[in-house]
C-alpha cells in the first residue's frame, strides 16, 4: 500500500512559529493518533504551514501541493489571522476559501475536510468573519467546522508568545487539544 497523507494548511499559526517543529499544533495531534493507533506508518502528516500567509496564498501554495501528493485523504485548514491583520475583505476571504474547498474537492471527491474558524481578536469585524464561515457552513454542510481556537488563548499571557499574537508550546498543546476530537472523530 502507497503512502497516504493527513494536510494541515495554514499559516504561522500552524507552522508552528518561533517554537520547535515537535510542539506544533500537527505534530502534537500526530503524536496523539499514532498513541491511538488511529493512523498507521504509511500515514504522513504535511505540515503545509507558512508564516505570512492569507487565504490568497495558502490557495495558490495548495495547487503546488495536491500535485505533489498523491492519497491526501484529510485536510485540516486554518487561515484567516493574517488576513484579518492585512484588512482584506471578507468577500475575498470567503472566495478564497470557496476555492480552496473546491480545489481539495476536485483532488479528491471523498478528501474529509476540516475547517477551524479563526476569529478576530477584536470586535471590529468579529461578525463579518462569522458571516464567512455561516455562510461556508451553508454552501458546505459536509466540512467539519471547529469553532474559535484562539480566542481564550491570545488574552493569556501565559500562553503567548511576547509578540502577544503567536501560541508558545502551552498554547499549541491548548490549540491541539481542542482541534484534536475533530479530527479522531473523522478518522473513526
Amino acid at each position: 500500500m502507497s503512502k497516504q497523507y493527513i494536510l494541515f494548511l495554514g499559516d504561522s499559526l500552524t507552522y508552528g512559529y518561533l517554537v520547535s517543529s515537535n510542539h506544533s499544533f500537527p505534530s502534537l495531534i500526530e503524536k496523539e493518533l499514532r498513541k491511538k493507533h488511529l493512523i498507521d506508518e504509511k500515514t504522513k502528516i504535511i505540515n503545509a504551514g507558512n508564516p505570512g500567509d492569507t487565504t490568497e496564498m495558502a490557495l495558490y501554495r495548495l495547487e503546488y501541493i495536491l500535485k505533489n501528493y498523491r492519497n491526501i485523504y484529510l485536510t485540516i485548514v486554518f487561515l484567516g489571522a493574517n488576513d484579518y491583520l492585512l484588512g482584506e475583505s471578507s468577500e475575498e476571504i470567503y472566495m478564497n476559501f470557496k476555492k480552496i474547498i473546491e480545489s481539495l474537492k476536485s483532488y479528491n471527491p471523498e478528501m474529509k475536510i476540516i475547517l477551524i474558524e479563526f476569529l478576530p481578536f477584536d470586535d471590529i469585524r468579529l461578525r463579518e468573519f462569522r458571516n464567512i464561515y455561516e455562510k461556508l457552513k451553508t454552501e458546505y454542510p459536509e466540512i467539519i467546522f471547529v469553532p474559535d481556537v484562539m480566542g481564550n488563548i491570545i488574552k493569556n499571557p501565559e500562553l503567548v508568545l511576547d509578540d502577544g499574537i503567536h501560541p508558545n508550546e502551552k498554547g499549541y498543546k491548548i490549540i491541539a487539544e481542542k482541534i484534536y476530537p475533530y479530527v479522531e472523530n473523522v478518522l473513526k
